[in-house]
């Protein structure tokens, strides 16, 4: 079974005349352990085709298309029917490292606390399992301890919270 998979995935502005394409229409089709890469310049529409994906796009787009995430079906042009998966199924990580997670909480904590709201784990259960996903990444010592706070602590190690997002994902 295919992890993700898009037909004819296409986005729009749906403000001015519904015609406007922003997106062409595309393909795509990831199955497990197999990279995928969308790879474009700067307003290419990398980041437009990862919203439609999520069903997270702005009010003023819209998508057309088919998007199977796992076993699901959906309607690209019904954004609704994606809730459910998100944080569950599918998520996005940011490009940019400092969106990814509060510099002022530390990351284990961050990381817990999605498993406490997506998964709907104990404190504890949660904790326990932030931590293996800490270390799953070689980030054993980012648990209770390290902070983000700092601009020194933000230049020497600036892909942490990429890959503390990545955590959350596992």
């Amino acid at each position: 079974m295919s992890l993700l998979s898009a037909e004819d995935l296409c986005v729009r502005n749906s403000v001015r005349d519904g015609n406007t394409p922003l997106v062409a229409q595309l393909s795509l089709h990831l199955d497990p352990g197999e990279p995928l890469v969308i790879l474009g310049e700067t307003g290419s529409g990398k980041s437009l085709i990862a919203q439609a994906l999520m069903g997270t796009l702005p009010e003023d787009l819209s998508a057309k298309g088919r998007v199977a995430i796992g076993a699901h079906i959906l309607n690209a042009a019904a954004p609704d029917q994606f809730r459910g998966l998100w944080g569950r199924a599918i998520g996005v990580l940011p490009q940019e490292p400092w969106l990814s997670l509060d510099p002022l909480m530390r990351a284990q904590g961050q990381i817990a606390e999605a498993h406490r709201l997506v998964r709907g784990l104990s404190a504890s259960e949660a904790l326990s399992r932030a931590n293996t996903d800490l270390s799953a990444l070689g980030l054993s010592g980012a648990g209770g301890g390290f902070r983000m706070n700092c601009p020194a602590a933000w230049h020497n190690a600036w892909r942490l919270p990429q890959r503390g997002q990545a955590a959350r994902g596992l």
